[in-house]
């Protein structure tokens, strides 16, 4: 059983600027890989494994400091790999490898081209991260969360209400109320997990 790891953190490193609408972060594995694209004035993204779709084109945006989800364009990007170790203050494992292939993509908006939002993604073999980065030194106020994950027919999530209670494997559609996170989901074709961490 695998399991793909979304979640809403990260940094960066050495890095390489490019040009394009559409933008792919793989694994150093080469399983996972996330793409990142501009569709009819709004930013999606998708996620593979395997060249299977583990999530299916989903909307990104968020409001801080104005609404980043209409009229978006995907500008540059800067790409970077990392391969390194770092000790933990504790832990079963005395050395920790942080290795990703990472993309630091430039968002803008149409009727405003300096206003800039940054997208960082990592790819790990692990799983797929990403979050939203405000450059500036504005304060953030941040009121909606456009984010979509959008899955494949058939999955079904164990839901429960609230921590250290009975989880029950169900439907993604018409759930009784709101789950505790995070959410673990189970992909029907290839029995695989994937686990939703949204922060």
């Amino acid at each position: 059983m695998k399991r793909i790891i979304l979640n809403i953190f990260l940094t960066g490193v050495f890095c390489l600027p490019v040009f394009a609408e559409e933008v792919t972060v793989g694994s150093p594995d080469g399983k996972l890989r996330m793409k990142v694209y501009e569709q009819g004035g709004n930013v999606y993204y998708t996620v593979h494994f395997d060249e299977k779709p583990i999530v299916l084109e989903s909307l990104l945006g968020i409001n801080g400091n104005g609404e980043w989800k209409n009229g978006m364009t995907v500008g540059s990007s800067e790409v970077s790999s990392v391969d390194e170790t770092w000790k933990p203050v504790y832990g079963e494992r005395s050395l920790v490898r942080d290795r990703y292939n990472q993309a630091e993509i430039v968002l803008t908006q149409a009727q405003n081209t300096r206003r800039t939002l940054r997208l960082i993604v990592r790819a790990y073999n692990e799983g797929i991260a990403f979050r939203y980065f405000f450059p500036g030194n504005d304060y953030l106020h941040i009121t909606d969360e456009y984010t979509q994950y959008a899955m494949p027919e058939g999955a079904k999530a164990y839901f429960t209400r609230r921590a250290q209670a009975v989880y029950n494997l169900l439907p993604l559609k018409d759930w009784p109320d709101e789950c505790e996170r995070p959410l673990v989901l189970e992909l029907h074709k290839d029995r695989m997990s994937c686990l939703l961490k949204p922060k």
